[in-house]
């Protein structure tokens, strides 16, 4: 019998190897190989298939599953303890993890993936790369034969580790036969291991502390097997995920076949930097890769790329070796990898020939050409207050990053902004008492268009145990900081960290922008920073006072600087300070206070009036009125997301007036809100110009029906702001049932009045904010069958870029066929009230009366009431009771029209 390669690793002679002396465990053993030699069976006929669908890929057949026995015994050690069932579990894992990449893996084809949302989501993405547009929906529908290749083979990438975690369980049947084949042949073992060996397949790609959450108990033994046959999934996903990653050495990237299969673009690079590799070594806890072959300057781009791997890889040994030391549990041998932290020391073990591997990546230099290539003012819009939240954004986190690392208590830190002028113009300055900055920083990621800090390897490197504390930056997209070049081209940056002296401080210096070098140079003593910290000074282009200055507000008015920083950061965790004059110092905002404000303080932050100052008056004793209402909200975390009132502002009533609510990000104001107070956000866009609620559905649809009872109980009289109210509070998906929900011949009515029409059978409904409007319905006098209401939610989200879509976003979780009713609207809640009225449920109404397309399909309008002695008439909507009902909807004939009919003007 042949020995494969896996069967002479330590792992497997010492688990799941036939044993020469007696063991009183052979049955066992031998139904747990016996099963495995089935597994990898079935297994390498699928992976044989992924070259077909991904041809440029490196081998993912059976050699690849075979060699990764080698790679964990290399990173784990020889003697690394695994019990017979974590042997087979382990090698489970590594027969599926990587299936998915071939549709052989998806017993229904293709078909199986444009089922998904990740299929139309590569389709479009793959055509607006081409057609430089966004597609239509025939075009993602019908995509032409190149984009459907290229996009089953990037779905099959993005599905291929979830589609793991089913692979175990799931089963193939022949066309013929209908037989059905499993992976695993037993059921018993399917039954017993399956699941456990797709969630571990599935977790190499999940981070390493999803690792820790998902996998917290130890699987206890076969009743069959030896007590001690235990199996610890977080310890085999471990094991699985560094055997993966460091397997990169030419058994993946044989030169035969790549002549044969002539791999393209990055594919190819992959493929010749592995095929120089052999396999690593492990020395000193860290695994060392060499080639027997230099790489010469043609083959430059595929050695940076091998480094950029091995850098890679060195970080999964980390982090694995981290959260195996953090759980008490065996470390593996190999913790990093060698000559990662120097592309000189690489050179080592992996050499060049005719080039010096030194950093000379390309850094953007013309900044403002290239945002506005990407979008310019369509990226950020014509607004000068763009520079002053990112520069508030950055410093807000840095302080909250060095709060964390310092454990410092949740309000310590400032940040101070200041207006000034010399002899070169006007300035403003923005200084933090925040983590500052190193020299690496300052000359790496801040100068990198597109690249964040906090999402780097140097941030983890420079301030160890931040992201495990928890830290969640604002600033994601790397692109902030060039936003001050919109102000002017002399910036000034002075900065230190926390652990260096004063003497250590440093100042970056741009003099003319983007077009010449920056100065990087020891600040003087004067410009020494007494903290850690960072202080940015621009020179302003244009008076903050004039026409397009940061100042101007709307015609001759101007902000004053403490008024605008209040209005920008509403909900800032971070104290906020403008020091004027002779150093006069204001607090603006203290940190978080926005939860404990008095309300007519929050209001007077967060609404600035428009030009009609009669009518902002008057707005704003009804902004005072409806804030006495104001209430926290919090997420089935304990989070506290929001600290909103219902309200709501009817268009063209108030025109050139703000919102006074605000969706924030990171405390700044990112989205209008047609509520009062706060909601925190998350960004739609990189320019954080929209942003979406976080507050979980749930939580909001509670906040509004208890909104609607403060309503109700302070507001007694059931009038037209009323009506507007409802549709708020029916839009976040509460319950109004005390405030009206339409208006009928005697004016608004409320759930309860409209669950006393026993004696009306068929009811009329009109919608207010597509036939009439609200204004409308007051003149005319309805027919007794008559109720104006609507199916409409409001727009609570005021962003321009947001308005296509709604939220809160009901439908996603609601079916299509009772959409009107689940999604809360006051016409649902008419129906509704019906139902009671009648003692019917609203299926059965549905069933009988004429709604959505049904009523549109008639053409038709029907009697709704008169104006001044004519007939109105308007689309409508039939509702009728099914007890007086003895045919469906669709069969009842149409309704005769009135011949005198008034539209409502």
């Amino acid at each position: 019998m042949t020995i494969t390669t896996f069967e002479r690793t330590s792992l497997w002679t010492s688990t799941l190897a036939l044993r020469s002396d007696a063991d009183p465990d052979t049955k066992a053993r031998e139904e747990l190989r016996t099963a495995f030699s089935r597994f990898r069976e079935r297994a390498a006929a699928i992976g044989a298939e992924i070259a077909r669908d991904l041809p440029d890929f490196t081998v993912h057949d059976v050699t690849h599953l075979d060699s990764l026995w080698t790679m964990a015994e290399i990173t784990a050690g020889a003697d690394f303890p695994l019990t017979p069932t974590e042997a087979f579990v382990l090698g489970g894992a590594f027969l599926i993890h990587d299936l998915g990449m071939g549709l052989a893996a998806y017993p229904e084809g293709v078909a199986a993936l444009h089922r998904d949302k990740a299929w139309s989501d590569a389709v479009a993405a793959l055509l607006r790369r081409k057609l430089d547009r966004v597609p239509t929906p025939e075009e993602i529908a019908f995509p032409p034969p190149d984009i459907e290749k290229e996009a089953i083979g990037e779905t099959l990438r993005n599905l291929h580790a979830r589609h793991a975690a089913h692979l175990a369980l799931i089963s193939w049947h022949d066309p013929t036969s209908r037989t059905a084949y499993h992976l695993i042949e037993s059921p018993e073992l399917r039954e017993l291991f399956g699941a456990t060996i797709g969630r571990i397949a599935y977790s190499h790609w999940w981070s390493v502390p999803a690792l820790r959450e998902k996998f917290s108990a130890t699987l206890g033994a076969p009743t069959w097997c030896p007590k001690e046959w235990t199996v610890d999934a977080l310890k085999l996903a471990c094991v699985l995920r560094v055997a993966d990653a460091s397997h990169i050495d030419a058994r993946r990237a044989p030169g035969f076949l790549r002549a044969l299969r002539k791999p393209r673009g990055i594919g190819d690079e992959h493929w010749k930097f592995q095929q120089k590799l052999h396999q690593p070594q492990q020395r000193d806890h860290r695994l060392i890769y060499t080639t027997g072959s230099p790489f010469r300057l043609n083959d430059a781009p595929a050695w940076w790329l091998c480094l950029d791997t091995l850098k890679m890889i060195d970080g999964e040994l980390r982090h694995v070796d981290t959260l195996l030391a953090d759980t008490g549990r065996r470390r593996l041998q190999a913790r990093g990898v060698a000559g990662v932290d120097d592309p000189l020391r690489l050179t080592d073990y992996i050499p060049t020939e005719g080039w010096v591997p030194v950093d000379t990546r390309v850094r953007v230099s013309d900044v403002p050409s290239l945002v506005e290539r990407l979008g310019g003012e369509q990226l950020y819009g014509n607004d000068p207050t763009v520079p002053l939240r990112e520069l508030i954004q950055n410093a807000s986190d840095a302080v909250r990053a060095r709060r964390l690392l310092e454990d410092r208590s949740k309000d310590w830190g400032e940040i101070v902004v200041r207006l000034g002028s010399d002899a070169t113009g006007p300035w403003l300055e923005v200084e933090d008492s925040g983590l500052g900055m190193s020299i690496h920083v300052l000359t790496g990621p801040l100068l990198d268009f597109g690249t964040s800090y906090w999402e780097s390897a140097l941030m983890r490197q420079e301030s160890p145990g931040l992201l495990a504390k928890g830290f969640n930056p604002t600033g994601r997209f790397g692109i902030g900081f060039f936003s001050v070049f919109m102000w002017g081209s002399h910036v000034r940056v002075t900065t230190r960290r926390p652990e260096e002296a004063q003497k250590d401080t440093r100042v970056l210096e741009f003099s003319t922008g983007l077009l010449t070098r920056p100065i990087l140079r020891p600040a003087e003593e004067e410009e020494r920073l007494k903290d850690g910290g960072t202080k940015v000074r621009v020179w302003l282009k244009t008076d903050p006072a004039a026409s397009g200055g940061l100042l101007e507000k709307w015609g001759e008015r101007l902000w004053s600087l403490e008024r605008l920083c209040a209005w920008l950061c509403p909900a800032l965790d971070v104290h906020l300070i403008v020091e004027g004059d002779e150093h006069k110092r204001t607090r603006v905002v203290a940190a978080s206070d926005w939860v404990t404000l008095p309300a007519d303080e929050l209001i007077e932050r967060l609404y600035e009036p428009g030009v009609d100052d009669a009518n902002s008056a008057k707005f704003r004793a009804n902004l005072i009125f409806y804030a006495a209402n104001l209430r926290l909200l919090r997420n089935s975390s304990n989070e506290i997301v929001g600290r909103v009132a219902v309200f709501f502002s009817r268009p063209g009533a108030l025109l050139g007036d703000s919102h006074a609510g605000a969706v924030t990000i990171g405390g700044l104001r990112a989205t209008e809100l047609n509520l009062i107070g706060v909601l925190t956000g998350r960004p739609v866009t990189a320019a954080r110009s929209v942003a979406i609620p976080i507050v979980e559905n749930s939580t909001i649809a509670q906040w509004a029906s208890d909104q609607a009872r403060l309503i109700a109980l302070n507001h007694p009289q059931k009038d037209e702001d009323l009506y507007h109210l409802t549709h708020v509070v029916y839009t976040c998906g509460g319950d109004a049932a005390n405030l009206p929900i339409g208006r009928g011949r005697d004016g608004w009515l409320t759930a309860e009045d409209i669950a006393l029409w026993t004696d009306v059978h068929e009811v009329l409904l009109v919608d207010t904010m597509i036939g009439m409007s609200v204004h409308d319905v007051t003149k005319v006098r309805l027919d007794a069958n008559v109720i104006a209401t609507t199916s409409s939610d409001v727009v609570v989200l005021m962003g321009d870029a947001y308005r296509p879509k709604s939220w809160p976003d009901w439908h996603a979780s609601t079916a299509q066929d009772d959409w009107l009713f689940r999604f809360q609207t006051p016409e649902g809640a008419v129906i509704k009230a019906l139902a009671r009225a009648w003692s019917t449920s609203v299926k059965a109404i549905l069933d009988v009366s004429q709604l959505g397309d049904d009523a549109l399909r008639e053409k038709g309008t029907r009697r709704v009431g008169t104006l001044k002695g004519k007939v109105v008439a308007e689309f409508v909507k039939v509702i009728r009771n099914p007890a007086n009902c003895h045919e469906p909807s669709s069969q009842r004939g149409h309704q005769n029209k009135p011949n005198k009919i008034a539209r409502v003007r």
